[in-house]
C-alpha cells in the first residue's frame, strides 16, 4: 500500500531537514584534502588549510569557513609574498548565483590576513585559482568586505595603479567607526596617501548599504577630506558626505578623479556637502575660492546615462561676490581668457575657434548666476550682475537680467540654436548712461584729448549670424548698432581741429581752451554680411558740426571712416580720412566729401 501524497511530501522534506542538518554538523575536515589538491591541481600552486568548515548563515545562506589558509602566489607574480595568508577567512555565497557565470560572494571575512593582487595589462590575474589564464571578464562580485587586522595591496599594471592600505580596530570606536585603514599608492606619476575610519564592514557593490567614513588623503599639494556615509565603494550608489578639496591646481586632481583631463587653474578650496541622489549628483552650501575668485551654490548633475534621452543635465544656482575671468580654469595651461584669444603671431583680433556644439548637444540645464563684482583683463569691472542661462536640447538662451559696467546699466541675451545644419546665433543689448572714459580708459590717455569731458552712451545692439566657427560668424553677421551721446564737451583747441578752423585754433592761444558743450552726438551702423555700414555718424556742438560715412568689414577686420566737418554758417574745405584694421590705422586730410542726405540725422532736428 502507497502512502498518501501529503505523508510522502511529509518524510522528503523531513528527510531534507535531517540531511541539511547533518551537513551542518559535520566536520568537513574529512573533505579538506580532496579540495586542497583539487586547487593545487587547477591553479599550479601551493596551497595549505588548516581548518575546513561549511555552515548556513542567518538567512540559510552557504558559509565557507578556512582557517590556517595559505595560498602560494602566481608564477608571474612579481615579489616574494603569497598570494593570500590568513588566521581566519570566510566566504558567504548567494545560492541562487552558485552556478552562474558571475558568482556573488555576500560577504568576504578577513582576520589577520595579508592578501597580494596583481593584475596584468592583458587582464592575467593572480585571484584566479580554478581558471589562472582566463583573461575574462569579472566572475565574482564581492558585496561586503570585513577586514580585521589585515593588509591589502593591488597592483593594475594596465591602470598603472598601485594601493597598500591596512587595517587596525579603533580603539575608542566613535559614531559607528570601528576600524582604522591606512593607505598609500600611485595612479600613474602620481603618488598618494591617507588614512580613513569606516565601520566594521564595508559594502563594495549591489547592496545599497550605507557604512560611517571619515578620512582624509594627500597627493602632493592636493588634500582631499571626507566625512559622512556612503554605500557600496566601487559604484557609489548612496553617498551623503560633507567634502573639503584644496590644491595648487585642478591638473593634479587626475590622481583622485581619473577621468578626463583636469585643466590647470590657480590655487583652489571647495567645502561643501556631496549627495548622491538616484542617480544624480548634488552639492548643497558649497563654497568654491579659485585664485581670487569665490563661488558658492547649489547644483545638481545627471549623467547621460541615466537619462532617457541620453543627455546629461546640470541645474545651478551659483553666487560670488568677486569673480576675475583670469582664474577660470583652462586646458591649455593657462588662463580661459588668454587661451581663449588667438596666438600672439597671428593678426586677428576676433577669435576664430570652432564652437563646442557636440558638448552643447548632449547637455540639458539651468543655472542662475549673480555676481557682486566681474572682472576681466584689459576691461572695467562689472557689478550686480544678474543672468539667467538654459540648455535644452541644443538650444542656448543666455539672459543679461541687469548689470552695472563702466557706470551704465546694461541688460541682454544672447541666443544659440544647434539644432539646424547651420546653427544660427543671436544678440541683443541695450545701456544706459555708459561712461566712454570707464568702457576704454585708454581714452584718457590719448594726445590732445585729455581736457575731454566725453559724453555718457546710451545705445542698442542686435545682431544675428549663421555658422558653425567664429570665423564664419564675422563673415555673416546682420543687424544694427545704434548709439546716442549725453552730454560731455571738448576743449575749445579740439573743437576748432575737428573743425579743420585755423582761426580758432589761433584763438584759443589769446582766449584760452575753454571747453565747448556737446550739443549732440549719434551713430547707427546696419549690419549685412559681416559688413557694417553707417546710417548716422554726427557730432554737434555750438560752432561745428562732424558727419561722417564708414564702414566696417568683421571678416577682414578691416575699417574706412570719413568725417566731413561744417561749421554753422559756413563750409569746410575738406574732409578728414581714416582707414585700417582692429589693430592699427592711419588718418589724413582729403579733398572734402559731399555730404549723405539726411546726414545730420537725430543732430538736424
Amino acid at each position: 500500500m502507497n502512502p498518501p501524497p501529503r505523508t510522502l511530501a511529509a518524510l522528503l522534506g523531513a528527510s531534507g531537514v535531517l540531511l541539511v542538518l547533518a551537513l551542518l554538523m559535520a566536520d568537513w575536515n574529512w573533505a579538506r584534502p580532496a579540495v586542497v589538491r583539487y586547487i593545487e591541481h587547477k591553479s599550479k600552486r601551493e596551497v595549505q588549510v588548516d581548518d575546513l568548515q561549511i555552515r548556513l548563515d542567518a538567512d540559510w545562506q552557504p558559509v565557507v569557513r578556512l582557517r590556517g589558509l595559505r595560498v602560494a602566489n602566481a608564477p608571474w607574480a612579481s615579489g616574494s609574498r603569497p598570494f593570500i595568508t590568513a588566521r581566519e577567512a570566510s566566504f558567504t555565497f548567494d545560492w541562487a548565483t552558485l552556478f552562474s557565470d558571475v558568482r556573488v560572494m555576500r560577504r568576504m571575512h578577513l582576520v589577520e590576513a595579508d592578501v597580494d593582487l596583481q593584475r596584468q595589462p592583458d587582464g592575467l590575474r593572480n585571484w584566479r585559482l580554478t581558471r589562472p589564464d582566463d583573461r575574462g571578464g569579472a566572475r565574482m562580485r564581492v558585496q561586503r568586505l570585513q577586514a580585521e587586522r589585515s593588509r591589502l595591496t593591488l597592483a593594475h599594471r594596465g591602470l598603472g595603479l598601485m594601493l597598500e592600505a591596512r587595517s587596525t580596530p579603533l580603539a575608542q570606536p566613535h559614531d559607528g567607526r570601528t576600524q582604522r585603514i591606512a593607505f598609500q599608492g600611485r595612479f600613474g606619476d602620481a603618488g598618494w596617501a591617507g588614512r580613513a575610519e569606516a565601520g566594521p564592514v564595508l559594502s563594495m557593490v549591489d547592496t545599497g548599504e550605507r557604512f560611517p567614513l571619515r578620512g582624509e588623503a594627500s597627493s602632493g599639494d592636493t588634500t582631499l577630506a571626507v566625512q559622512g556615509e556612503i554605500a557600496d565603494l566601487m559604484q557609489l550608489s548612496a553617498v551623503d558626505t560633507q567634502v573639503q578639496l584644496r590644491g595648487d591646481t585642478l591638473a593634479q586632481l587626475h590622481a583622485f578623479l581619473p577621468r578626463g583631463e583636469w585643466p590647470a587653474s590657480p590655487p583652489y578650496r571647495f567645502d561643501g556637502q556631496v549627495v548622491r541622489d538616484g542617480a544624480s549628483w548634488v552639492t548643497r552650501r558649497a563654497k568654491l575660492t579659485l585664485g581670487r575668485s569665490d563661488l558658492a551654490g547649489e547644483a545638481r548633475y545627471t549623467p547621460a546615462r541615466a537619462q532617457r534621452d541620453g543627455r546629461a543635465s546640470l541645474q545651478a544656482t551659483v553666487t560670488s561676490e568677486r569673480l576675475r575671468l583670469q582664474d577660470l580654469p583652462s586646458r591649455h595651461g593657462e588662463p580661459a581668457l588668454a587661451a581663449a584669444r588667438p596666438p600672439a603671431s597671428t593678426t586677428r583680433v576676433l577669435p576664430q575657434r570652432a564652437l563646442p556644439l557636440d558638448a552643447l548637444r548632449k547637455l540639458d540645464g539651468r543655472i542662475a548666476l549673480q555676481i557682486g563684482t566681474l572682472e576681466a583683463p584689459k576691461w572695467p569691472g562689472a557689478h550686480d550682475l544678474t543672468a539667467l542661462a538654459t540648455l535644452d536640447r541644443g538650444d542656448v538662451q543666455v539672459q543679461l537680467q541687469r548689470g552695472e559696467l563702466a557706470g551704465g546699466r546694461w541688460e541682454g541675451r544672447f541666443a544659440l540654436d544647434t539644432r539646424g545644419k547651420q546653427p544660427e546665433a543671436a544678440l541683443q543689448l541695450k545701456a544706459r548712461g555708459v561712461k566712454l572714459t570707464e568702457l576704454w580708459p585708454g581714452l584718457a590717455r590719448q594726445p590732445d584729448v585729455h581736457d575731454v569731458q566725453w559724453p555718457a552712451v546710451d545705445g542698442s545692439l542686435k545682431l544675428s549670424t549663421v555658422g558653425a566657427t567664429l570665423a564664419s560668424w564675422w563673415g555673416g553677421v546682420d543687424g544694427q548698432l545704434d548709439l546716442q551721446f549725453i552730454g560731455g564737451s571738448l576743449p575749445k583747441k579740439l573743437d576748432a581741429r575737428l573743425g579743420l578752423h585755423a582761426g580758432r585754433m589761433l584763438s584759443t592761444l589769446v582766449g584760452g581752451n575753454q571747453p565747448v558743450p556737446i550739443r549732440c552726438g549719434a551713430l547707427s551702423v546696419a549690419f549685412s554680411g559681416g559688413v557694417g555700414r553707417t546710417k548716422e555718424l554726427v557730432l554737434e556742438t555750438e560752432r561745428t558740426q562732424v558727419q561722417g560715412i564708414g564702414s566696417l568689414h568683421l571678416a577682414d577686420e578691416s575699417w574706412a571712416l570719413v568725417l566731413t566737418p561744417q561749421a554753422h554758417g559756413g563750409t569746410l574745405p575738406a574732409s578728414i580720412v581714416a582707414q585700417g584694421t582692429f589693430r592699427g590705422a592711419k588718418v589724413e586730410l582729403a579733398q572734402r566729401e559731399a555730404l549723405p542726405a539726411g546726414a545730420a540725422g537725430r543732430c538736424g532736428a
